[in-house]
């Protein structure tokens, strides 16, 4: 929680947006045994399958504050944007393709980059 509500560091929403990557990373990294034991289990619970949905609507519309209309209004890029920066793509970074953190971020940044390069300015 304390990574979660410190202020995000940047000029532009795309500045932000690159924040944002690097603190999730940090979180993710934290709490991914949490995350994928859950996970495993939320199938099985309908508490565990509410709080799943919960955290991805969370993680999700904390991504869309940070974006201006014009970008909100293109689903297909919000969608992009929230893939490259969820926790499933950082699991399968560190935990399937065992990445090392700092190689994890940068394929990261590298997504969200080329993600960021395909949006007009706006």
């Amino acid at each position: 929680l304390p990574y979660m509500v410190e202020p995000l560091e940047g000029a532009t929403w795309q500045d932000l947006l690159r924040c944002t990557a690097d603190r999730r990373a940090r979180v993710f990294e934290m709490v991914m045994p949490y995350r994928i034991s859950a996970n495993l289990k939320r199938f099985q619970s309908e508490f565990l399958l509410k709080d799943y949905r919960r955290m991805l609507a969370l993680e999700k519309s904390l991504i869309e504050t940070l974006l201006p209309n014009a970008v909100k209004a293109d689903g297909i890029t919000v969608q992009a944007i929230n893939s490259v920066l969820s926790f499933q793509t950082w699991r399968l970074l560190r935990h399937d393709n065992l990445l090392p953190v700092d190689e994890a971020q940068a394929v990261v940044r590298r997504l969200l980059d080329a993600v960021l390069a395909q949006i007009p300015e706006t």
